[in-house]
């Protein structure tokens, strides 16, 4: 009895050993890649053109790391409106890019009431292929290009347009 207790006991070992080796040699930090956009709209100027860059070495723990990057998994692409000031009735409209110099996906804002909708978060529709292609542009670059061009319907308007990718980044441990 105390043999077969003994063999199922290394049985158990070597089962846990073998099915738990990508869990002891990677681990995950989960971030919020984002950039801060600021507007201010005047009299003279409606328009809105920006272009930027979201640099994953700017997230301490994924600098860090950065030799041992495995992949990035981007759960999302999303936006929001910080610190109006302005007209109660003026809108943004525009349409936000993300991707690089090669490839870009795009969402269009429609005309969104700036201070009723401020500190909400609106999530961009992205398909899984669009998802995998940033995850891919990351990989190889650790950033994304972001822009965006639009337009306010009422000045004098500032605010912060915060641009976020909310990525989980599989690091090798070893």
């Amino acid at each position: 009895m105390e043999k077969i207790i003994k063999r199922l006991g290394l049985l158990v070992v070597v089962f846990v050993a073998f099915s738990c080796d990508d869990d002891i040699t990677e681990f995950n930090i989960n971030s919020s890649l984002s950039e801060e956009i600021p507007v201010s709209a005047t009299e003279a100027d409606q328009n809105i053109a920006y272009e930027a860059t979201i640099d994953a070495k700017e997230d301490s723990e994924i600098s860090k790391n950065l030799e041992k990057i495995k992949e990035y998994e981007v759960e999302e692409v999303s936006f929001r409106v910080a610190d109006y000031s302005g007209p109660d009735t003026a809108n943004l409209s525009g349409t936000l890019s993300v991707g690089n110099a090669t490839t870009t996906f795009s969402a269009d804002i429609p005309s969104l009431n700036i201070k009723l909708f401020a500190d909400e978060e609106y999530t961009i529709a992205l398909s899984e292929e669009q998802l995998d292609a940033l995850e891919t542009i990351l990989l190889e670059s650790n950033q994304l290009k972001v822009t965006f061009t639009g337009s306010v319907s009422e000045v004098p308007v500032s605010f912060t347009l915060i641009i976020s990718a909310k990525t989980k980044v599989k690091v090798d441990a070893a």
